[in-house]
């Protein structure tokens, strides 16, 4: 189950918080709450199944107002003015990258940490989880990080 994720702006959204396994069900109703991904600088809203939640992801920081990242299930990417990535939560995703140069950070996915920013080019969001494993099918990777004027890459 995934969360809708964060919005970006400078730095990129943090995906939303991931769980996955299995769970015995009967034929009944559950209830089940779809989380909706966030605007531009909004965090995603969280998603639950018969009471589990997974949060949703962290908005990304912004070029000049709020420029920390939003903590979420994964956190989003600082933005600009070397600042840090929003924390992501244990068991659902990773923390967003960092600014060390004018570029956004990228968001945190639930496989691996956003990236670092490089040379005012933003960093690439994080990786998602494979479920099941073996699939190759990955979910709730993060946002690639904004650049800063001229880009590199």
């Amino acid at each position: 189950m995934v969360a809708g994720g964060g919005g970006g702006w400078y730095g990129g959204g943090g995906a939303g918080g991931m769980r996955s396994g299995s769970a015995s069900v009967s034929a009944q109703g559950y209830p089940v709450t779809v989380g909706p991904g966030g605007a531009t600088r909004t965090s995603g809203s969280n998603s639950s199944f018969n009471g589990i939640t997974s949060t949703g992801g962290g908005a990304g920081g912004d070029a000049g107002g709020v420029v920390t990242g939003s903590p979420g299930g994964s956190g989003g990417g600082a933005g600009q003015a070397y600042s840090n990535g929003g924390s992501g939560i244990a068991g659902q995703g990773r923390n967003g990258g960092n600014t060390n140069c004018n570029g956004g950070g990228g968001g945190g996915g639930a496989g691996s940490v956003g990236e670092t920013c490089n040379d005012s080019n933003g960093g690439d969001g994080g990786s998602g989880s494979q479920w099941p494993s073996g699939s190759g099918t990955y979910y709730a990777g993060g946002g690639g990080g904004g650049c800063s004027s001229p880009c590199t890459g």
